[in-house]
């Protein structure tokens, strides 16, 4: 009886750990209005997340993010972009100029809580760099997390491009999980994430 008990707390913890994982702010939008979309094949919602505007130099910082609920294959894939002229841009994190890879496995409760058995990483463009890993829920199966800077902004100095304080037109951060009992290699791992469409792309 004891046992039964024990089972049933920890299943009700595990679900209240997985609700707050996903938990996330934000408006839900009509996909087609979302400068970030998934393919058919991923169930997921569509937000914008709250924008800002950096009067001095002009420039709109914004975000868009697919996210799955909680009952789905684990899905938050995330954009932020900012558009303007002259040096706008998306800085890199600081976490990610730090450790790229602690920051990609840490970047949400959802990594920190459920992710385990992670890869080695490996490359994606302009930097950028995705880990397969095991989730411990159930509606998941092989997953990849990822971080990738895209559109460096290029400044003119002295008739040569440079580049803008490691500013970006966006970034792309991230993890998705294939569903229960499918399995996923680094080539399909990439598949997977250039299957979302997104502005810029």
């Amino acid at each position: 009886m004891r046992g039964a008990v024990a089972a049933v707390a920890i299943a009700v913890s595990l679900m209240r750990l997985s609700a707050a994982a996903f938990a996330e702010e934000g408006t839900p939008i009509a996909c087609s209005e979302s400068d970030i979309r998934p393919p058919s094949t991923v169930q997921g919602t569509c937000y914008k997340d709250q924008s800002r505007y950096q009067a001095e130099y002009l420039c709109a910082h914004q975000a868009y993010r697919v996210n799955s609920s909680v009952e789905q294959p684990a899905v938050h894939f995330a954009i932020n972009e900012v558009e303007g002229g002259g040096d706008c841009g998306v800085r890199v994190p600081e976490d990610v100029k730090a450790d790229v890879v602690k920051a990609i496995k840490e970047w949400k409760p959802y990594l920190r809580d459920h992710a385990r058995n992670w890869s080695e990483p490996f490359d994606l463009k302009e930097d950028g760099k995705a880990i397969l890993f095991d989730s411990i829920r159930k509606q998941d199966g092989k997953c990849v997390a990822f971080y990738e800077p895209g559109l460096r902004i290029l400044s003119v100095s002295k008739e040569t491009y440079v580049a803008a304080w490691g500013k970006y037109k966006y970034i792309l951060r991230g993890f998705i999980c294939k569903p229960a009992g499918q399995t996923m290699d680094a080539a399909g791992a990439v598949a997977l994430i250039n299957s979302f469409t997104w502005r810029g792309k």
